[in-house]
């Protein structure tokens, strides 16, 4: 009988311990790519809401309040005391378009001659107004569910709103008295809100695109006029009409190609954490290999050569050895 000696065993299971010493440096690498990662997100984040709040307050230009938005709450800081010249600017803001007659305006219809009067009346007043006294007069933040729904509670009320503008449209002015020749009329969504709003400005801020498909954030402070009703590709619509001598515009910076400080890419760290892992892994298990085989000399050529078994029989005397009785292949 051939047996062949000093076949390999399979290598065993690490031990408890070991697993969980592997657990261990695993659960370390991992605290090293997150807690750095974890570090800049916060960083980033105290930037982001450092910079909002300077927007917001310029934004509102001498409003009421200025609102303050952290992860906290949010505060409202009282705006600075208004002069008593101010504050008669802004009653007498308020006092003319309260004087403006806007019963002959309709609702769920188009544009009437019988509107003009209402219409290029306050055009007028909004012309004139300085754009600090504009900003600093009172104004109701409305959406487009509230003038939609409530056009009889904000008509000829001073209302602001935030969105972005999807197309401009330059249109001319019919015959009037008070030299107005031209407008912009102006389709904006307002934030969280698909439906359009109306706008009708006077004037654009300085290189304001003006396409006819587009998307700027901007801010509307003006007049609301009706709920007019146009005809749409796809039948009869409604959509709130705002005048307005002319919008504030909130361009995004654009990102430079190669920005001054970047962070690391997360998926980088964790694949070169993983690979530290496999690597450790593998060593441990080799020294662990050479700890149960270790390797002698003279038995590697040894291994592979063929043995007698006891049981064989010995020859009997006078037998002729032939090749069947060696075994060995005849021809």
């Amino acid at each position: 009988m051939v047996r062949f000696d000093g076949y390999r065993r399979s290598l065993p299971l690490p031990t408890p311990k070991q697993q969980w010493q592997l657990l261990l440096w695993v659960f370390l690498l991992g605290m090293v790519a997150i807690v750095p990662q974890w570090f800049l997100a916060r960083r980033s984040g105290s930037s982001f809401n450092s910079s909002h709040v300077v927007q917001e307050s310029v934004v509102a230009g001498g409003a009421s309040v200025s609102v303050r938005e952290n992860n906290n709450s949010n505060q409202e800081e009282p705006s600075p005391r208004r002069s008593p010249d101010q504050h008669t600017q802004t009653l007498a803001l308020v006092a003319r378009l309260s004087q403006l007659d806007y019963s002959s305006v309709t609702d769920d219809a188009p544009f009437r001659n019988t509107e003009k009067e209402p219409w290029f009346g306050s055009l007028k007043i909004l012309q004139e107004v300085s754009s600090s006294e504009l900003w600093q007069s009172p104004a109701q933040r409305v959406t487009f569910a509230q003038l939609y729904r409530r056009p009889k509670d904000y008509r000829g009320k001073l209302v602001e709103f935030r969105g972005r503008v999807m197309g401009v449209f330059s249109l001319r002015a019919p015959q009037n008295s008070v030299g107005i020749s031209q407008y912009y009329q102006l389709w904006i969504c307002p934030e969280e809100e698909n439906d359009p709003i109306v706008v009708y400005c006077l004037q654009l801020p300085e290189h304001f695109p003006r396409e006819e498909r587009m998307s700027e954030p901007v801010v509307v402070r003006g007049v609301f006029f009706k709920r007019w009703a146009y005809q749409a590709k796809d039948g009869l619509r409604f959509a709130p009409v705002v005048l307005a001598p002319s919008i504030r515009w909130e361009p995004v910076p654009a990102q430079s190609a190669l920005p001054e400080e970047s962070p690391p890419n997360p998926w980088v760290v964790v694949i070169v954490a993983a690979l530290v892992t496999v690597f450790f892994l593998w060593y441990a298990l080799r020294i662990r290999e050479k700890q149960l085989f270790p390797k002698k000399a003279g038995t590697s050529a040894s291994r592979f050569l063929p043995t007698q078994s006891h049981s064989d029989e010995k020859q009997a005397p006078g037998e002729e050895v032939t090749a069947e009785s060696t075994g060995f292949p005849t021809s």
